[in-house]
This record gives C-alpha cells, structure tokens and sequence, in this order.
C-alpha cells in the first residue's frame, strides 16, 4: 500500500515537471524569461530523478546507470 503511494507521488511529480518544462520551452521560444516556471521544472524533475533512485534499489535497469549522468548535467547548466 505505501508502495502505490509513493508511486503515485512519483508520476504526479513528474506530471508537474513535464507540464512546466513545456510551458518554460513555450516561454524561451517566445524569447521571454520564463523564471518561475524553469524552477518548478528544475525541482520537480530532480525531486522525481531523487524519488525513482529510492524506489529502484532492487530492479537495477538501464535507466538507473543513466539517471544520475543525467542529473549531473542538468546540474552543470544552471
């Protein structure tokens, strides 16, 4: 049960930051400063990189390896 919880919490993270990511690339394609909308994005997809790293401890997939390379760029480019 808590199980599905944390799954839940998971997808509706990433749901925030996908649905900020596209209104941030609507903004930077309209050469406007989209500032609060690129930290929301920001957050939520390190929040949910964060989270999937805790709940995929014993599944070890091809995405587990990728993630953290992932998140360091994204790190580097802030």
């Amino acid at each position: 049960m808590i199980l599905n919880a944390l799954t839940i919490f998971h997808v509706a993270l990433s749901l925030v930051g996908i649905g900020s990511g596209v209104v941030a690339i609507y903004g930077l394609l309209k050469a406007k400063t989209p500032g609060r909308w690129t930290q929301v994005f920001l957050a939520t997809t390190a929040a949910t990189s964060l989270r999937g790293d805790r709940s995929s401890r014993r599944d070890r997939k091809a995405a587990t390896g990728v993630g953290p390379v992932i998140d360091q760029c994204k790190g580097a480019y802030k």
